[in-house]
């Protein structure tokens, strides 16, 4: 009898793992694209890239990642994205950088059964039928704004006066949180000015101190990620302000600047996080035929009590 029984585990430890097996030999043979809006030269994507680059390796998918050789050129953008669904890969994960010209390559792909996720960044006021993409995989950017304003109202530092400044202009994801920022601000009776700072960071000091020169009277600065961050450093040091800074993202530098008191806080999306399930969710599809679901990966806030509890983890490019 009790050979019998080892007989009989032995044989369902065959059968459950003859499928697993199968399922490792085909997964050599799912191709994966990941394809955004800009690249390696902001320090932000290299950890989104590390992310979706150890998904990719523990599940045995072959992953290409594709970015414009200028940060936010999405015109060069459409066109990786056209080089990849030529390729006819197993799935595509796609910063929706533009609300309306990925339209038409969208409906390509569902035409020819790709899969697409939405990571990153996604068009807040089109419908999935205009942008037919199946999950979205990131920050709640309109919530993020409005997060970010309900905090730095109880900091006390908000004022009268803010300004937030946008490197680029346009993009869905930090138009929403313009707009949420706005939401909370607006109706407290403070004024909210919007800047197109650009991504160049020379061009970006210069915008901004040619406002505060017309506008000494500014409370805070808001900045919609590393590459604004890094340019306010610049400027406060040149002009010798003192000013307020919130900002969002996180880099080595923003999170120097949280504990020398010059950056209040700053709103975390975990970009590592982002990459690593947009890889792993169109691995589940192609491999199990699973319906993604859309996920948050959330609005944490990093300040001066925390920020040693991330400071490896971000030299790591993991946070």
């Amino acid at each position: 009898m009790q050979h019998r029984a080892i007989r009989i585990v032995l044989l369902l430890a065959l059968l459950f793992a003859l499928p697993l097996l199968a399922a490792e030999e085909a997964a050599a043979a799912e191709r994966i694209y990941l394809i955004s809006h800009a690249g390696v030269g902001d320090p932000f994507w290299i950890t989104e890239f590390m992310g979706a680059q150890a998904a990719a390796k523990e599940s045995g998918v072959a992953l290409t990642i594709l970015a414009p050789e200028t940060p936010n050129d999405i015109t060069r953008q459409l066109e990786l994205f056209q080089q990849a669904l030529r390729e006819r890969p197993d799935g595509i994960a796609l910063t929706i950088s533009d609300p309306r010209l990925f339209s038409r390559l969208l409906h390509v792909a569902q035409k020819q059964r790709i899969p697409v996720i939405a990571f990153n960044t996604r068009p807040y006021h089109n419908s999935r039928d205009d942008n037919p993409y199946r999950a979205y995989i990131g920050m709640d950017d309109h919530l993020a704004g409005q997060v970010l304003a309900r905090r730095l109202l109880q900091t006390g530092k908000a004022g009268k006066r803010v300004i937030v400044a946008n490197q680029q202009v346009g993009h869905p994801g930090l138009e929403a949180r313009v707009q949420g920022i706005r939401e909370v601000l607006a109706p407290k009776g403070i004024a909210v000015d919007a800047l197109d700072i650009t991504s160049n960071p020379i061009t970006s000091q210069q915008v901004m101190r040619d406002y505060l020169r017309k506008h000494p009277d500014v409370d805070t600065i808001i900045t919609l990620g590393p590459i604004g961050t890094w340019a306010v450093e610049k400027l406060l040091q040149s002009t010798h302000r003192s000013i307020p800074v919130a900002s969002f993202d996180i880099s080595p530098r923003t999170l120097r600047l949280i504990k020398q008191g010059v950056v209040l806080f700053t709103i975390d999306q975990q970009p590592f996080m982002q990459g690593y399930l947009a890889v792993k969710m169109l691995m589940l599809t192609a491999r199990y035929k699973m319906a993604s679901p859309d996920i948050n990966t959330g609005v944490g806030i990093i300040d001066r009590s925390n920020v040693d509890s991330v400071q490896e983890l971000v030299k790591a490019h993991i946070r």
